[in-house]
């Protein structure tokens, strides 16, 4: 390790790749990978940069190294639910078409334009022009980097897909509820834990992402839970009515908005209510039970387990889950019977 000297960075890490072959190569670039995430965890780091490593002279393939990378940082997120960092980025030269495409294609990934760093008095291109980045909700507005809710007026589709969604399901005749506020949850930590365990979950199945996740599904609680949700995570604690755990305990979810208000959702001093738009990696489930703390193995497996549990196999309405990263709060809607 150096210092960062004129890059706008703290630290620089060096590692020592191999050249490639087929047998071991992926597995010692994925070490690699997970050493210098350790390494900020250690130090505290909010972010961390990796070039394509081995996409050069090392000639390895760019979707091994994509994969590589998707399965060390999903490692990582959900070993480390503690950590610091809030950005994974992996920085590809922008004349290296054979490398994007192979990211691309390998992650579902998106390119953004990254301008030239500047030091105090020279211009210095880390590794190209051209940086990957997952891509956050089109929806959400900047800043990107902090915790913030934003109002979601009245009058936009937003508030329309929500609130339809909402009342679609909550199972009252038309005009017996009434929203009364939507507010959007951009926590990107928290997000970038959940987009790092969904296309883990997505590569391990060999399936796209929106296979592997399930939205909207919904979550009350009592008003003064909320924050505590949205800042930090889903906690069992705060999932409802104590003992009433039949599918296991972990945090439940609901494909109706009814069944969420009838079982946990309490009026505050105002008559109001609260509720929160989920969205879940779901993964493979299978049918949950009350001695369940944490989601079964898989048959003849003793390393790899259901990502879910459910109330119906051939028709879930309830999941549970027991992974901080496999839920992420989307939305907050207030209403009132």
């Amino acid at each position: 390790m150096t210092n960062g000297y004129r890059l706008n960075c703290a630290d620089v890490l060096h590692v020592n790749c191999p050249a490639w072959d087929t047998k071991s190569s992926d597995k010692v670039l994925e070490k690699l990978i997970s050493k210098c995430l350790l390494w900020t965890k250690d130090n505290s780091a909010r972010s961390i940069a990796f070039p394509a490593i081995g996409t050069g002279l090392l000639r390895f393939p760019p979707d091994v190294v994509a994969k590589s990378f998707v399965r060390a940082a999903a490692k990582f997120a959900k070993d480390n639910e503690d950590t610091t960092v809030e950005r994974i980025i992996m920085i590809v030269y922008d004349k290296d078409s054979v490398t994007q495409q192979g990211f691309e294609k390998a992650l579902d990934l998106k390119i953004k334009a990254m301008p030239t760093i500047k030091s105090s008095d020279s211009k210095q291109p880390i590794d190209g022009e051209g940086k990957f980045v997952r891509s956050v909700p089109e929806t959400w507005e900047k800043p990107l980097n902090i915790y913030r809710e934003f109002a979601v007026s009245k009058h936009t589709l937003e508030w329309k897909n929500v609130s339809s969604s909402f009342l679609k399901t909550i199972g009252k005749p038309v005009g017996a509820v009434t929203v009364l506020a939507v507010r959007r949850v951009q926590n990107p930590k928290s997000y970038f834990l959940y987009d790092s365990n969904r296309a883990f979950v997505a590569q391990k199945l060999s399936r796209r992402e929106d296979q592997v996740e399930t939205t909207p599904l919904w979550h009350a609680t009592a008003e003064d839970n909320i924050q505590k949700i949205t800042h930090g995570k889903f906690d069992r604690g705060l999932s409802g009515k104590v003992g009433d755990n039949l599918l296991g305990a972990g945090c439940y979810f609901s494909t109706t908005s009814g069944y969420s208000d009838n079982w946990n959702s309490p009026v505050n001093a105002a008559g109001e209510k609260h509720m929160i738009m989920v969205r879940v990696v779901t993964g493979d489930f299978c049918k949950g039970d009350n001695s369940l703390k944490t989601a079964p193995y898989k048959p003849g497996s003793k390393t790899e387990q259901y990502d879910s549990v459910v109330d119906d196999v051939s028709n879930p309405t309830k999941y549970v889950v027991y992974h901080d990263a496999s839920a992420y709060p989307e939305y907050i809607v207030k209403y009132k019977l």
